[in-house]
């Protein structure tokens, strides 16, 4: 009876994964192509792809999706091995995991808002400036944070909110019984023929944890090229990214725009595609270098500049936590907070009471719809895994499960 119930959910899981992601895209490409009867469209044609492909800032659109998404998925995944590689078989390890581990609970909103609080041009840290004696007016810095349409602040945002998610993913792994155990051999290996920590790392460590993750800093990359919060809040928006684009297209209130955010959205999902194309050639670059640094035998790896960065990615974490909490905490009791002033100049709690009034109710429905849908995924997964031990699917049941898995990435 269990065995049987498992095996419904399975088939629950992948009906789903799949269902609602094949009706959706179907959704999307019949509108991209032209056909949507909603609106009097009734026939196929390339009419809109022309249409997008003729917009002025279209290919800058794809730049910005491309260079912030793979940019700031590489910078995270470096920042997050130098980590390791500094704090590794160290104490301070558990206390960094510690340290970043509230960040995976920030929404990405949230993060955009709580940096324009830090580094916006009349920020905390050109308050802090201003009082150093500097003179900062409020608008400088603006060509760099917020806004800037190269998107460097975005890239920016992306990177402080990745990095610590690829940190906990490593860490989940190196935290297996097995895999723990042939890290430490590799390590010793590496010791006994005169490696020095950072050169262990790098060479036996690190290329065995990132077969292990590889496919969630994908799962990274892809969200990062498409990602709307953060390039909505900080980036520039003429041009936008691409999703943002997507957003305001599908928004709009002449419904005709809906086929532009269509045909705006298959070709999103091929900006996504080429994104994994440039992350797979970078990593068989760095692969290359990699077995060229071990026919070269070379002992140490800059050791010094790798602890430096560590401790620097740390201590820009720990800076930005502490100004984040002192900037939201005094914003939301100041009467009037004037730049360059440190401290309001005055103290209420009306902000306080207007927004629990306004926000119970959609806190209340954040919250129980946060638990479901933890709770029901779950139970989805446990019933799934738990079948597989009982009754293996068929091989051509599971490799319907392997390919569903990764539907929801369109």
């Amino acid at each position: 009876m269990f065995a049987q119930f498992t095996r419904i959910m399975r088939w629950c899981l992948l009906l789903l994964l799949c269902i609602p992601v094949l009706a959706g895209l179907v959704g999307v490409i019949f509108p991209a192509l032209g056909y949507f009867p909603a609106i009097g469209a009734n026939s196929f044609s390339l009419d809109v792809f022309r249409t997008l492909f003729a917009l002025d800032d279209i290919w800058h659109m794809v730049w910005l999706s491309l260079f912030t998404g793979v940019g700031s998925t590489l910078m995270a995944m470096a920042g997050a091995f130098l980590l390791l590689a500094t704090f590794y078989q160290s104490s301070w390890l558990e206390k960094v995991q510690g340290l970043l581990s509230p960040f995976l609970v920030f929404p990405h909103a949230a993060a955009a808002i709580a940096l324009l609080f830090v580094l916006s041009p009349s920020g905390i840290f050109a308050r802090l400036m201003v009082l150093g004696g500097d003179d900062v007016p409020p608008a400088a810095g603006s060509s760099f944070f917020p806004y800037d349409e190269f998107g460097f602040s975005v890239l920016l945002a992306l990177s402080l909110k990745e990095l610590p998610f690829i940190i906990l993913m490593a860490l989940s792994v190196m935290s297996q019984p097995l895999i723990k155990k042939k890290l430490l051999g590799y390590v010793n290996v590496g010791a006994s023929l005169g490696y020095s920590p950072t050169a262990s790392f790098f060479k036996l460590v690190a290329p065995s944890i990132f077969t292990q993750i590889k496919l969630p800093i994908l799962a990274v990359l892809v969200f990062a090229t498409s990602n709307v919060e953060i390039p909505l809040i900080l980036g520039s928006n003429n041009p936008s990214t691409l999703a943002v684009a997507i957003m305001h297209w599908f928004n709009h209130i002449d419904l005709f725009m809906r086929l532009l955010a269509s045909g705006a959205a298959v070709l999103q999902v091929a900006v996504s595609g080429v994104a994994l194309l440039l992350f797979f050639a970078v990593e068989h670059f760095l692969m290359y270098l990699g077995k060229q640094s071990l026919i070269k035998g070379r002992r140490h790896g800059a050791d010094a500049l790798v602890r430096g960065i560590g401790y620097g990615i740390v201590s820009l974490y720990v800076i930005l936590i502490s100004t984040v909490i002192y900037a939201v905490v005094m914003y939301s009791i100041a009467k009037h907070w004037s730049f360059p002033a440190l401290l309001p100049e005055g103290v209420t709690f009306l902000h306080w009471g207007t927004a629990l009034e306004a926000l119970a109710t959609p806190l209340v429905n954040s919250l129980l719809l946060g638990m479901l849908v933890s709770t029901s995924a779950m139970l989805l997964v446990l019933f799934t895994l738990e079948s597989e031990q009982l009754k293996p699917a068929a091989r051509h049941t599971n490799s319907a499960f392997s390919i569903s898995l990764f539907l929801p990435l369109l």
